[in-house]
């Protein structure tokens, strides 16, 4: 019987080293599990915050772009309008200066016409007297 109780009693022994063993391999275990899900959270956290930072970063961008879009549309505008007064200015003015040129030219016309009609008649004056 002491054979029985030795090794009743060295199973128990072992039982317990095993126990202690397979609790010790168990909480490792763990420990690892929860180390490597949390290394894992932090990377999608981490990942979720850089992507947030990436938007919000984008949004400012497409504000200011945006910002400056408009600020070149009411330049371009501006211009647009300031090219149009111009045009009509320099179409009135033009207009204004043909009108005045054609009537110089109709003017210059008629003392020519009455040139010529002046030097006709002192050539058939000229004529008749001798």
């Amino acid at each position: 019987m002491v054979h029985g109780e030795l090794l009743m009693e060295l199973n128990q022994e072992t039982l317990i080293s095993a126990t202690g063993i397979l609790t010790t391999i168990g909480g490792a275990w763990i420990a690892g599990r929860k180390f490597f899900r949390d290394i894992k959270k932090e990377k999608k956290e981490y990942a979720a915050e850089i992507l947030q930072s990436a938007k919000e970063e984008i949004a400012l961008k497409e504000r200011e772009l945006d910002s400056k879009i408009e600020a070149v549309e009411l330049k371009l505008e501006n211009l647009k309008e300031s090219v149009n007064k111009d045009l009509i200015h320099m179409k009135e003015s033009y207009s204004n200066e043909i009108k005045g040129l054609s009537e110089k030219i109709e003017s210059l016309r008629n003392q020519l016409s009455d040139q010529h009609a002046g030097i006709l008649n002192l050539l058939t004056k000229l004529i008749n007297n001798d």
